[in-house]
């Protein structure tokens, strides 16, 4: 391993209490450096590997993004469709959020319905109601507010429209044709070979993380497993056309325009942001005991992937300090962002 990153990973591992981590850094098409060190399960003494299981929390958002752009491409949903179009007997106000204020968290969706309890299991129709019964806070397009409830509308949205469940669209048409092996929804009852424990600090003692109810983990603002591999093969297909043409891809990383012209850096399911000058794209994610990160930029084709099962960690700034290993000159061409 490189010896910057060694000591850097390490010292990160140290200093925050991280029981285990998977990294990778990516390069037009190649691994330049990968790193699998600390536990996967702590009881039971397991080492991280490659092939270890994590929880990618949120970054599931930009999945869900890309099964609705199949979906536009197929001509199935357009993007500016008031919802009410794919939710029969909605209330009047829902008419004016489109599908894509859902994608870029603009529609005023609150994050979560009110009374929510993560250790219910509820039905797809019985979960889209408890959000549809909610109010707006703010009118479509007027700002942007982070909503995980607006995705959990994207995946029921998905599935209205294919007749399928969310998950089963994500194998069908993204995860099976780029090689993923190992992505998947996730199944708290099953059987997955190398899955990692998440873990969480209370107080100073370390606990194992509780998990939520099966329908919460099987929503479209995260919920999904993952390994390096499987993230290798994802940003191998954001380099082509292997799963969306470029000019899909490029619309999903555009910025927000706001009802007054202002810009949100959020795109469909990525943030958008510039860093030492170069145009890149993001998302973590925090969920059950697990903190995952996918950054890529996109003006030198160079990704960095990092996997962690423990909550709480800031986890961009720990990416931003391995982007100064690899990538340590900024784009002489472009301001600094």
């Amino acid at each position: 391993m490189n010896d910057k990153l060694d000591a850097l990973i390490h010292s990160e591992m140290q200093q925050r209490g991280i029981p285990g981590l998977n990294v990778m850094v990516r390069q037009h098409g190649k691994v330049l450096e990968q790193c699998s060190c600390g536990f996967a399960n702590l009881e039971h003494g397991v080492t991280v590997k490659p092939e270890t299981v994590f929880q990618i929390g949120s970054i599931g958002k930009q999945f869900a993004a890309t099964a609705v752009m199949l979906l536009v491409e197929a001509g199935k949903i357009e993007l500016e469709a008031p919802i009410s179009t794919y939710f029969s007997g909605v209330q009047e106000f829902w008419s004016e959020v489109m599908v894509q204020h859902l994608l870029t968290h603009t529609a005023g969706v609150p994050s979560d319905f009110e009374g929510v309890d993560l250790r219910a299991d509820l039905s797809e129709d019985e979960l889209l109601q408890k959000i549809l019964a909610g109010t707006l806070e703010f009118k479509p397009g007027e700002q942007y507010s982070y909503s995980n409830d607006g995705y959990k509308l994207v995946g029921i949205l998905v599935s209205k429209v294919t007749g399928m469940f969310y998950g089963d669209f994500l194998q069908q048409q993204i995860f099976q044709p780029l090689g993923m092996k190992t992505a998947q929804i996730i199944d708290d009852a099953g059987i997955i070979p190398n899955r990692a424990s998440g873990y969480v600090y209370q107080g100073t003692d370390l606990k194992n993380q509780d998990w939520v109810s099966p329908t919460f983990n099987s929503t479209a603002d995260g919920a999904i497993y993952m390994t390096l591999d499987d993230f290798a093969h994802w940003d191998d297909a954001l380099r082509t056309e292997r799963i969306l043409s470029t000019s899909s891809l490029e619309r999903m990383w555009t910025p927000t325009t706001l009802n007054d012209g202002s810009i949100s850096n959020y795109g469909f399911g990525w943030i958008l942001h510039e860093t030492q000058g170069f145009r890149c794209v993001s998302h973590a994610g925090e969920w059950q005991g697990f903190t995952a990160h996918f950054f890529k930029s996109l003006d030198n084709d160079l990704s960095i992937t990092m996997l962690i099962n423990i909550a709480g960690i800031n986890i961009e700034q720990i990416t931003l300090d391995i982007l100064e290993i690899f990538n340590p000159i900024p784009n002489p061409n472009r301001n600094s962002g």
